[in-house]
């Protein structure tokens, strides 16, 4: 938004392909004289979306695993954004809030929020490098039939979270089998 002469102008769609600190909008008279220039403002390099190029999946109750998530960060035009760096947080996603079942006496989904959920253990909080995360010892405490990941990614700026600046993902549903603790082999 610019200011001149008491009015107010209102851009839309602008682009600004490289991000930076600092920048102003200056408007210009016929003549090519600054007429009025805007407020310092900063362009972030936000991603407004995730791919889960590797999802979840073979996973052991107890055990690490197998398939751990990597996410890759896209702009609007699903180019990578190598620079969206933000810390990446991954936790159990909708498919074991709303699990289905067949006891609810419909056959549908019965809500499990604050029954004995599965626990996640592990690093679940790191940093994107290049527009990158990958988790690597992503553990699922319990077994359960159907399971997914959400992960959610947020820049920070000086003065605390960015509006709009997060982006959410949830991984296809995936199952935790029992571990085997032991196997006999008899003669």
């Amino acid at each position: 938004m610019l200011k001149t002469n008491g009015r107010t102008l209102v851009f839309k769609d602008l682009y600004f392909p490289v991000p930076g600190y600092g920048y102003r909008l200056r408007l210009y008279t016929d003549a090519g004289s600054v007429s009025t220039e805007s407020e310092p403002f900063d362009v972030w390099d936000t991603a407004s979306k995730a791919d889960l190029i590797q999802q979840p999946g073979q996973a052991m109750a107890g055990e690490t695993i197998r398939t751990q998530p990597v996410l890759q960060y896209l702009d609007q035009f699903n180019n990578p954004v190598t620079t969206f760096e933000p810390h990446v947080v991954v936790s159990i996603g909708t498919a074991q809030r709303w699990n289905q079942t067949l006891n609810d006496g419909f056959g549908g989904w019965q809500d499990l929020t604050g029954t004995d959920m599965p626990v996640l253990s592990g690093v679940l909080s790191i940093k994107a490098e290049g527009g990158v995360v990958q988790f690597f010892d992503v553990t699922v405490d319990r077994p359960v039939e159907r399971l997914t990941l959400f992960t959610r990614a947020c820049l920070v700026g000086p003065s605390g979270l960015i509006e709009g600046a997060c982006v959410e993902k949830e991984s296809i549903a995936f199952a935790v089998a029992e571990a085997v603790k032991s196997l006999q082999i008899d003669s």
